[in-house]
């Protein structure tokens, strides 16, 4: 039975806008479901004013139960999510693969979802709901983000101009010849978003696997390993560390006020809640409509675009281009 109702939660966290108040929502909280509808609401102003609508939707989902006891259940949702965008004259697939910690009321045969977040939404309640006990996570069920979204879409056109102002320095920028192999790179980086190269040791669940999949993205492309540059030295797998190894070592230079959605540019995001930079991809595609699309690891994603989670979740990036 559960997995009738987990079936029904992706059908709505897949669906559209409009979609969602024909779909059947009344096992989740009041806070959990107006959460997903500001959310969508957001999502729809936004790739409106994008001019970047997504089709073809599809997706599947598994789940863990961590923790169980007579009344409360915590279990962690993974939902693989596809949908295509227009590239020129073709259609492109994204997919992204979501996590969620869920806190599920159990009262006679039925669920009340009480709690649902994403752990790319926000990494420190994901993380504190991961590792606590169901006693200590009971004063935390009221927690809900719904002024956040209520601020994001207050705050649309200030978001928007935001991401425009990167986006038309990247249109004005001239590409260059260099001796990185931006195709061999993309052709890694699409082969392994979604599932790790066996060949290499991965991160996911132990710190996080996006440095480390970046590292091994522009190794493909040409860049050689070092001492200090290596599987799995510092520099190979840390945010930080493989930005100043790059940078220190005119091995690539920062584009962020240049060019930063260029096919070929490594792009590191800023992480509010934890004050520092925690996240690397890589540009695969550019769009026409000055978007772009990218691969990582850690929030696994296959060419999504960057609109989606730029500059909502992830207020600042910069971008390394590869000499």
């Amino acid at each position: 039975m559960l997995s009738n109702y987990l079936y029904n939660l992706s059908t709505i966290l897949c669906s559209d806008f409009f979609t969602l108040e024909s779909l059947k929502t009344n096992f989740l909280s009041p806070n959990t479901i107006n959460e997903i509808y500001y959310k969508k609401l957001f999502n729809h102003k936004w790739r409106e004013k994008l001019l970047a609508p997504i089709k073809n939707t599809s997706f599947s989902y598994n789940y863990k139960i961590l923790k169980e006891d007579q009344h409360l259940l915590k279990l962690q949702f993974i939902l693989k999510k596809s949908f295509s965008q227009k590239y020129f004259s073709k259609d492109v697939s994204s997919v992204t693969i979501e996590n969620y910690i869920i806190i599920i009321e159990k009262s006679h045969l039925n669920y009340n979802f009480v709690m649902l977040v994403n752990s790319e939404d926000d990494v420190l309640l994901y993380d504190r709901l991961l590792k606590n006990d169901l006693s200590s996570i009971i004063e935390t069920l009221n927690t809900n983000s719904l002024h956040l979204w209520e601020n994001k879409i207050s705050n649309l056109d200030s978001l928007y101009n935001s991401f425009i102002l990167l986006s038309s320095k990247s249109k004005k920028a001239r590409s260059s010849e260099n001796e990185f192999n931006i195709n061999n790179a993309i052709k890694y980086a699409e082969k392994y978003a979604l599932i790790p190269n066996p060949n290499y040791k991965s991160f996911n669940g132990i710190g996080g696997d996006c440095t480390n999949f970046v590292s091994q993205i522009i190794h493909e492309g040409g860049l050689s390993k070092t001492q200090t540059w290596k599987p799995y030295s510092n520099s190979w797998v840390r945010v930080e560390e493989l930005y100043s190894y790059l940078i220190n070592n005119k091995l690539g230079i920062n584009v962020s006020d240049i060019s930063p959605f260029k096919k070929g540019n490594i792009i590191q995001f800023y992480t509010p809640q934890l004050g520092k930079f925690f996240h690397t991809g890589f540009i695969t595609y550019e769009l026409s409509n000055g978007d772009c699309l990218y691969c990582c690891h850690s929030y696994n994603k296959l060419n999504y675009p960057l609109s989606e989670i730029y500059p909502i979740i992830y207020p600042t990036l910069r971008a390394i281009k590869i000499n």
